[in-house]
């Protein structure tokens, strides 16, 4: 029921790398008759991977593990609108092709947040929210680094999605599934003077199905853990957040102040 990610963190250039588990799944593109097939029913020009001048960005596409016949897709495309890439989701029917539920939205961009080939990855943990509702999770990744002085980073989000007859509906956005930030010392790469005395911790979080029932809905809980290099002792116990569903999604803006919380809590 568990799922989870770490960021790895280089302190000699403090730059980031995915975890192995979540970078060896990564590579899940749509193939190219799945492209071909929402562009015909987006009635979009040029739908095609950019690495073919189309506007394709990026893509995902996995089984849906309670039918093996449908496929949960994901895509992300240019249209030409500033710091922005549209967002495609579609469940379509293997033999024929037929989108048999979709979503439309949008990817915001900014100096931290760069949609690229490999930002999209669909989750198929279980996510059983109620009888017969299974969720999926969709995991947004940036392509850029972050300022290169940069005193912490973030790791991708997930969104947790259902599929109610024809529509595809969001219940649980962006959550952090991991983050670093130094807690002594800096950035070297920015620092004029390296010391032995640098330290780095990381956090890693996982969204489960809690026992707990809210609304018609699973209780969801949040679990962060953190890690300090070896030789260094654990800072803080494993962070604890139960998210409820409010009959329409599961809350979460309280969950950044939590988290933040949590990191400036020293045992």
């Amino acid at each position: 029921m568990k799922t989870s990610l770490f960021v790895s963190v280089l302190a000699t250039g403090c730059m980031l790398c995915v975890d192995a588990a979540w970078a060896a799944e990564r590579d899940q593109a749509c193939p190219p008759s799945v492209i071909e097939r929402i562009g015909r029913v987006l009635e979009l020009d040029h739908f095609k991977p950019r690495d073919d001048e189309g506007i394709v960005v990026s893509s995902a596409c996995k089984a849906w593990p309670m039918d093996s016949q449908l496929l949960i897709a994901a895509v992300a495309y240019d249209q030409g609108e500033e710091s922005r890439k549209s967002l495609f989701l579609a469940v379509i029917r293997v033999g024929d092709g037929l989108v048999v539920a979709s979503h439309r939205g949008s990817i915001g961009e900014d100096a931290v947040v760069s949609i690229y080939g490999g930002s999209l990855r669909i989750d198929t943990a279980r996510y059983e929210l109620s009888p017969g509702v299974r969720a999926f999770g969709l995991d947004i990744a940036s392509g850029t680094p972050g300022p290169r002085c940069a005193e912490g980073g973030l790791g991708p989000t997930r969104s947790l999605y259902v599929v109610e007859k024809e529509h595809i509906r969001p219940v649980l956005e962006e959550v952090w599934l991991s983050h670093w930030w130094f807690v002594k010392g800096s950035n070297p790469a920015c620092s004029p003077v390296e010391t032995e005395d640098d330290e780095i911790e990381q956090a890693g979080f996982s969204i489960a199905v809690g026992a707990g029932t809210t609304n018609g809905f699973k209780d969801l809980v949040i679990t962060g853990t953190s890690r300090v290099p070896e030789g260094h002792k654990a800072r803080r116990k494993p962070l604890k957040v139960r998210l409820r569903y409010d009959g329409t999604r599961y809350p979460n803006e309280a969950l950044v102040d939590d988290i933040l919380r949590w990191r400036s809590d020293t045992p």
